[in-house]
């Protein structure tokens, strides 16, 4: 019978364990969770080792019981399937010895197994096998399924950094077995020994072996590979066919469920957009993925590009091709991520008022009532209140030390305005009951440089109110006084003494003791010796 069912479900499991054998203790903490300090993992981790001792018991009394069996049926016909048997036990037992080598050193259980079991690893499991199934292709040549033994040696060579002795294996058996349902996983195999090797002629042409069987498991698989073969020998266009072959293969819509590989899907789509992205126009960016990916998944892929346009400063080609999907899909779940992603890039480049428009549109969409926050309402909270919120404040940071830095040079106004909008969007989305004081003092203190002194006060006032720093309350009471004492002086301004009243004996019951108690007592005076009120103005004047 032959083993490849059973080989197919070994090789997730062994390919990972070939990455802890033969590594030094330094490559531990693959799966960290084995190792974890917390006393509810602690507890997850004993009884994985209990497990694995049970396993390991268990499988060693079956070998013990077949090397048992064999000594009896020496020189019979079952001698060589005993054999493979046993090969494929001790296959089996490599992932339980890759367990004990990841948690090997560790103060835990692992350090208490029995001594029978306490020194089992991979590789001394795969050394096994790797004898007994030489010593089958040695003594029992016509054995039936001498493919597969063939396929394992190489497999479990593989494992043992072997690499030499695995080639051999997996080229003599695609050359011995042409109908053997192993052929593709042994040419992806030689593909894989090659492209590792940077020969990437010799890895495409085993990967492209594949692709005579597009029944076989490692079918799509193939393509992939092939595809980043081609990548790395400069074949742009036919890199990014192999691509677009993998994504339509792994169409959910066409394949069953058997066999549609979901991550593998999403892994040809992520590489497209680098493929892509090197060589194709951006204007066709949407037309190209719309054509082979769901409305989701071409949203993904558009802002992939994006990511990577933006690491090569390419800052006016990625405006085109996410404005172009914006206007297309305009309620993508992505829009936010995209709009973000456009006001730092367009910052970078220092082209300010598109940055700026783009936070007035990331600003807009995620308001309460817009379309886009009630059709996206399960992400909305994410990408609107902490990621948008981040971004808008961070920008106006950015935006307000430049300002500081920059006041006389000739783009400063327009840093001003982008200034004085950010902190506006800002605080438009502020949470009352936890205000950003800091930040509505610097909007004010900006607006007071910018002369716009009335709401300059007001914003001042407001920070006076909030629950914050001390010192900046102090600062935003008096602020809010001078900067409207500063607006009712201008031409343009009528005078507002009830105003100006209110705020001075808002600053004096607030701060009783505070550094400019004289000058506002004396601005209260002043204010009522102007309206006449002689007596009231004799109370504050006189001291």
């Amino acid at each position: 019978m032959k083993s490849s069912q059973i080989l197919i479900s070994l090789t997730a499991s062994l390919l990972v364990a070939g990455a802890a054998v033969g590594a030094d203790k330094n490559t531990k903490g693959l799966m960290p969770e084995l190792r974890a300090d917390s006393s509810d993992e602690n507890i997850n981790t004993r009884k994985a080792v209990q497990t694995e001792v049970l396993i390991t018991k268990t499988e060693n009394q079956a070998i013990q019981s077949l090397v048992n069996i064999l000594k009896k049926k020496k020189g019979s016909p079952q001698e060589a399937d005993l054999w493979y048997r046993l090969a494929e036990l001790y296959m089996r037992r490599s992932k339980t010895g890759r367990f004990f080598d990841l948690n090997r050193g560790e103060a835990g259980p692992v350090q208490f197994l029995p001594p029978e079991i306490s020194g089992e690893s991979a590789a001394a499991s795969l050394k096994r096998a790797v004898q007994v199934y030489t010593k089958i292709e040695r003594e029992f040549p016509h054995f039936r399924d001498m493919d597969a033994v063939l396929f394992n040696n190489a497999f479990a060579s593989q494992q043992l950094k072997l690499q030499k002795n695995a080639e051999a294996l997996y080229t003599k058996m695609v050359h011995a077995y042409r109908k053997s349902p192993l052929l593709a996983d042994a040419y992806l195999a030689l593909g894989e020994i090659a492209y590792e090797a940077g020969n990437f002629t010799l890895a495409l042409e085993h990967l492209q072996a594949i692709e005579k069987y597009p029944q076989a498991r490692v079918y799509s698989y193939g393509l992939y590979k092939s595809a980043w073969a081609l990548y790395n020998l400069k074949k742009n266009e036919p890199a990014i066919e192999k691509l677009v072959e993998v994504v339509k293969y792994q169409d959910p819509k066409k394949q069953t469920a058997a066999r549609v590989n979901h991550n593998l899907r999403a892994e040809a789509l992520r590489d497209l957009t680098l493929f892509y992205g090197e060589s194709q126009p951006p204007e066709s960016a949407y037309s190209f993925f719309s054509q082979i990916a769901t409305p989701d998944e071409v949203g993904e892929a558009i802002f992939n590009l994006g990511r990577l346009y933006d690491s090569f400063s390419r800052h006016q080609e990625l405006n085109v091709f996410l404005n172009d999907f914006i206007q297309r899909q305009p309620l993508s779940k992505f829009r936010v991520k995209m709009e973000i992603l456009m006001v730092n890039a367009n910052e970078t480049a220092r082209n300010r008022p598109l940055a700026l428009e783009h936070l007035i549109a990331g600003h807009e969409i995620c308001k309460l009532a817009s379309p886009w926050r009630q059709g996206n309402a399960d992400i909305a909270e994410l990408e609107c209140d902490e990621n948008f919120s981040r971004a808008n404040i961070e920008i106006a940071k950015k935006w307000w030390e430049l300002w500081q830095k920059n006041k006389a040079a000739t783009q400063a106004r327009e840093i001003a305005d982008c200034t004085q909008q950010a902190f506006r969007l800002h605080l438009e989305r502020e949470n009352p009951a936890h205000p950003d004081t800091r930040s509505r003092f610097a909007y004010a203190e900006l607006l007071f440089q910018l002369n716009d002194f009335r709401k300059a006060s007001e914003q001042y006032e407001i920070v006076a109110g909030q629950n914050g720093d001390p010192s900046i309350r102090h600062q935003a009471s008096y602020g809010a006084l001078v900067a409207l004492e500063k607006a009712s002086e201008k031409k343009t301004q009528t005078s507002d003494p009830v105003n100006l009243d209110r705020l001075a004996r808002n600053y004096l019951k607030d701060h009783p003791q505070g550094e400019h108690t004289a000058q506002v007592q004396f601005k209260l005076g002043f204010i009522a010796y102007e309206q006449g009120q002689h007596t009231e103005a004799e109370k504050w004047l006189t001291p």
